[in-house]
């Protein structure tokens, strides 16, 4: 984002955006949606069929299988290209829960695709620089906080800033999800920096943070004018 004279805080746009989606109703229904956008609206939007996991298979050196020319293809078009990455990664185990009949829902709530350690691997192979920005969701609760860190970890990203959103009945005391933003790591730190300073005692990276409070009003139960403006 970019800072006006006037003091308003204006979003960069993207010259082109690229959606990858599991699974292919969804994929043609995203395509159909992008098609239906004004003429005039920007960026140029294209869904691609595909499975996050079959591009960091085969970036990796251990990969026994040549891929399909489509994943051939999104490795070519978008590895180190990346200014932003989101994501929405599914977070309930496969072996926890009751899985919906509907095969939309159910691969769309359950990590039978893979789970947020996939999707931090793409992240470090697709980012094009330590300026570029990885931002995604997830419950906002320790056990899940560790994993993501962990994930990051793994990946060699590091997270920059944690916003914890409030939400729901008025009555609700803590937050539900969590957006994660991270970056590549910078390979060369600011020397006058410390170093063990930007670590806490699990060894995770310290990040900024902030919550959004987008409960309902207690008076009216009417949703939180916070919420319409973070939609504008």
């Amino acid at each position: 984002k970019e800072l006006k004279e006037s003091g308003k805080v204006e979003a960069l746009k993207a010259i082109k955006s690229v959606g990858i989606e599991v699974q292919s109703e969804s994929a043609i229904l995203a395509s159909r949606s992008c098609k239906e956008l004004p003429t005039s609206c920007n960026p140029i939007i294209s869904v691609k069929q595909a499975d996050l996991r079959s591009i960091t298979r085969y970036c990796s050196e251990s990969h026994s299988e040549e891929p399909t020319e489509e994943v051939l293809s999104l490795i070519q078009q978008l590895r180190g290209s990346c200014d932003l990455l989101t994501g929405n990664p599914p977070y309930f185990s496969p072996t926890l829960g009751t899985h919906s009949m509907d095969s939309q829902r159910r691969l769309a709530r359950f990590e039978l695709h893979g789970g947020v350690e996939d999707y931090c691997q793409a992240a470090r192979l697709l980012l094009r620089d330590c300026s570029s920005r990885f931002v995604f969701s997830f419950p906002a609760n320790l056990d899940c906080d560790r994993r993501v860190c962990s994930a990051l970890q793994a990946a060699e990203l590091q997270l920059t800033r944690r916003t914890r959103i409030l939400m729901g009945r008025p009555d609700q005391t803590e937050p539900s999800i969590c957006i994660y933003e991270a970056s590549l790591k910078d390979l060369l730190p600011d020397p006058e920096k410390d170093i063990d300073n930007r670590q806490d005692k699990n060894g995770f990276d310290v990040a900024q943070e902030s919550i959004i409070d987008i409960r309902r009003l207690q008076e009216s139960n009417k949703l939180n004018p916070v919420y319409y403006q973070i939609q504008a």
